[in-house]
């Protein structure tokens, strides 16, 4: 399986403010801005489209690089020509919320702008930082989604000086519809939208239904602190602040201001009804040029899966994140006048997602009875609408492959076929690899097939997989932290170890003989568990727990702590282990009970490791919402 290189960012680059919700480009800058549906004089016109039926990909779409505040041909032309700015939209009846940066590049904005009738326009500057929206101990519920969503974000307001990035407000008033901005001596276009509060655009019925569960309201909660993200809770009918329109028809006289002095402390409430107000207008625009694929769109940015396994069902969100989501926003809006571009791209996005995924869930928890050689199990989802058939099948393996029918947004998981060729023996590299396939999607995923091997001087473990998330675990990929270089404190731990051959005093190994010796980055402020899994998969013969305890609370002796668990039996010390905090990292020597060695000379084996809200595990990845991970089995009789 490809692995991202790279430590995982969970709280991605913050200054793409609301994806495109309040900096895309427009499609032309020349003379004053125009109501919605009027065509700006001295334009470029447009090759004549094919019909919707003739449409395949848009060029435009699939060539164009994505820009956080991306910019036109037309756009970035007149502005290099004139020093204008690039053209913003704005919703009618709202001020208008874009970065500091998108304005002027030299930071220094004035307090005010002008409209290009010489009137004065406030322009308050926001300082907005990005974190964590649980303050104190989460809840398992609240864990496990934050770790599904890759690290949710709220947003806060904080003052001057802290580090943070700059948003501005543009107060305009209701009558500057049609009108530009002067800021200074550069000229500010302003693509004007009028507000559209159709309500159709929720997601089908049947996803409707799912956002009673629990889980995925916990995730639209935690989202909804997200000002970029807020408005998806709308499209399960579910209670998302939607602003309330002017009554006051678009005015062409000048009028009292219908935005004076706005509450500062609602001004991320502002933030999040730009971005909504931006994905109402773009969604309607879409229903009109074409109903079906506006909602098969709605439905992808709400998708939900059903997982089954063991008789058990679990909901969990599969839909677009901030910048996928964005990259959506951004295509449509820019093509928003022309109706079968604008269908075209959205088909482009639709195509552009995963239409199914899969995944290793265990590599060796269960064994074959008449062999002993490891069973790989394989998840499999199909994000299609429709059913399809799904099948997994060694590459190497003459026999058919194992078969399931996946409903539509639905995943499980398959066994593999034992194998049933010998192990070379003789150091040849064979592939292990499966073949996945769910309809017309197919891709390979490494297993490990068979035993591995322990021998001198010890059998290398890791690297260990973060838990899967929505972004990685729908590409078919698992996130491995890297180390670090001890100048900086890591969000993203890592641990690395051996398990290796444990001879203590006069030639006696401690236990059955055999331990892991185990590394793992020092945390100042956060307490660490490392758990090490024995046995089956389902029936553990023995789990070792080690805790390494943040700096201010190592114990006396200096050291951690490590016990034991049995089947069948409470948790006792673990007798022999060793947990030493050094300058930069713990070191853990942690002897394998002897009732977790299986005859002729086996180990199954898993480790978890947990900092803070950060989980990862070998050999496998697991869910957020899985408490045992999966297993590798390791003969030791080669030794």
């Amino acid at each position: 399986m490809r692995r991202a290189s790279g430590p995982l960012r969970v709280l991605a680059a913050t200054s793409a403010l609301l994806g495109v919700a309040a900096g895309l480009s427009a499609c032309g800058t020349g003379g004053a801005a125009r109501p919605e549906g009027s065509a700006p004089s001295g334009r470029r016109t447009e090759p004549e489209i094919a019909p919707f039926s003739d449409i395949g990909g848009d060029a435009a779409l699939a060539t164009r690089p994505t820009s956080s505040w991306p910019r036109g041909d037309e756009s970035a032309t007149e502005a290099g020509a004139s020093g204008s700015v690039p053209p913003l939209f704005v919703v009618f009846g709202q001020t208008l919320i874009v970065p500091t940066s998108r304005l002027v590049s030299d930071g220094r904005l004035p307090k005010t702008a002008k409209l290009d009738d010489g009137r004065d326009v406030p322009l308050v500057v926001h300082r907005v930082v990005t974190r964590s929206p649980i303050s104190g101990l989460p809840t398992p519920m609240e864990t496990a989604a934050l770790r599904w969503l890759g690290g949710a974000v709220a947003w806060a307001e904080v003052p001057a000086g802290e580090a943070s990035m700059e948003l501005c407000e543009v107060r305009l008033p209701v009558d500057a519809y049609g009108h530009w901005l002067w800021i200074g001596d550069q000229r500010v276009s302003l693509e004007w939208l009028s507000e559209d509060n159709t309500d159709w655009s929720r997601v089908s019925p049947a996803i409707a239904k799912q956002a009673g569960d629990p889980f995925i309201r916990e995730c639209l909660r935690l989202e909804s602190r997200d000002p970029r993200l807020a408005w998806r809770a709308s499209l399960f009918g579910l209670s998302a602040r939607v602003p309330t329109p002017p009554s006051l028809p678009i005015p062409f006289e000048r009028t009292p201001e219908l935005i004076e002095t706005p509450d500062d402390g609602a001004f991320l409430d502002r933030a999040a009804d730009q971005t909504a107000s931006l994905w109402r207008h773009t969604l309607a625009a879409l229903h009109r040029a074409d109903k079906g694929v506006a909602q098969r769109v709605v439905d992808r940015l709400g998708a939900i899966v059903s997982f089954e396994a063991g008789g058990r069902q679990r909901l969990a969100p599969a839909w677009a994140s901030a910048s996928e989501a964005g990259a959506l926003l951004e295509a449509l809006l820019e093509r928003r006048r022309e109706p079968r571009r604008m269908v075209a791209a959205a088909n482009e996005w639709l195509r552009s997602r995963p239409a199914a995924c899969a995944w290793i869930t265990d590599d060796a928890g269960l064994y074959d009875s008449n062999t002993n050689v490891p069973l790989v199990r394989v998840g499999v989802a199909n994000f299609g609408e429709g059913a399809s058939v799904a099948s997994v099948k060694g590459v190497i393996d003459a026999g058919g492959p194992e078969l399931g029918t996946l409903a539509a947004r639905s995943a499980t998981v398959l066994p593999v076929a034992p194998l049933t060729t010998p192990d070379p023996g003789d150091g040849v590299l064979e592939s292990q690899g499966i073949d996945v396939r769910c309809g017309d999607w197919a891709g390979v995923i490494e297993a490990q097939r068979r035993h591995l091997v322990a021998q001198p001087p010890g059998l290398s473990i890791g690297p260990l997989s973060l838990d899967h998330s929505i972004s990685t675990w729908s590409r078919s990929q698992t996130v491995v932290p890297l180390p670090g270089d001890g100048a900086t404190r890591r969000d993203i731990p890592t641990l690395v170890g051996r398990l290796v051959r444990d001879v203590g005093p006069g030639g006696s190994g401690v236990g059955s003989g055999w331990s892991l010796y185990l590394e793992a980055e020092r945390s100042t402020s956060e307490r660490q568990t490392v758990r090490l899994w024995f046995g089956p998969a389902g029936s553990p013969s023995a789990v070792v727990t080690a805790d390494l305890p943040e700096n201010s609370s190592i114990p006396e002796s200096g050291e951690g702590s490590a016990t034991v668990r049995l089947a069948g039996r409470a948790d006792s010390a673990l007798v022999g282990a060793r947990v030493v905090p050094n300058v930069d990292r713990w070191t853990v020597r942690l002897p394998i009970p002897n009732s977790a060695i299986e005859r002729p000379g086996r180990v199954r084996l898993a480790i978890e490791h947990v900092r803070g809200n950060v989980r990862s595990a070998w050999p496998r990845a697991m869910f957020p919402w899985q408490t045992e991970p999966g297993r590798a089995s390791v003969d030791l009789t080669k030794w």
